[in-house]
């Protein structure tokens, strides 16, 4: 699976970080699949957000910060984990979007690192 990790040092050893990520998680009973996600967009027609790898989200409580990875949780393929810079440093829980049907996944391709087209999210 083609994908990275927005930040030089970690893409470096960006298996090591998946695997850190993945026993931070089930530590906390929780497990994500192996689909790797390049963005969120929520779209409703008026407004819209976007959620990137390597693209700040402001958090109202910390600020900007890059995001490092987007991940689906394995039990509940709505759940989506967001992880950012600030999240990764110190060992926090990411923040946790529930999508409905205004949410667009845009996964990492597996040949060639170009954006599958993004569809519509059934849940």
């Amino acid at each position: 699976m083609n994908f990275y990790i927005p930040d030089p040092r970690l893409n470096a050893d960006a298996d090591m970080l998946l695997y850190l990520v993945e026993q931070f998680l089930a530590a906390r009973g929780r497990a994500f699949t192996r689909r790797r996600i390049r963005a969120l967009i929520w779209d409703d027609g008026e407004q819209d957000e976007l959620i990137l790898v390597g693209a700040d989200w402001h958090d109202c409580q910390t600020g900007d910060m890059p995001v490092v990875l987007i991940l689906e949780d394995a039990a509940d393929p709505a759940l989506i984990y967001v992880f950012s810079m600030d999240q990764i440093a110190f060992d926090e829980m990411p923040r946790m979007v529930r999508l409905d049907p205004l949410w667009r996944i845009v996964d990492f391709d597996d040949a060639g690192g170009n954006e599958r087209r993004p569809r519509r999210v059934r849940v």
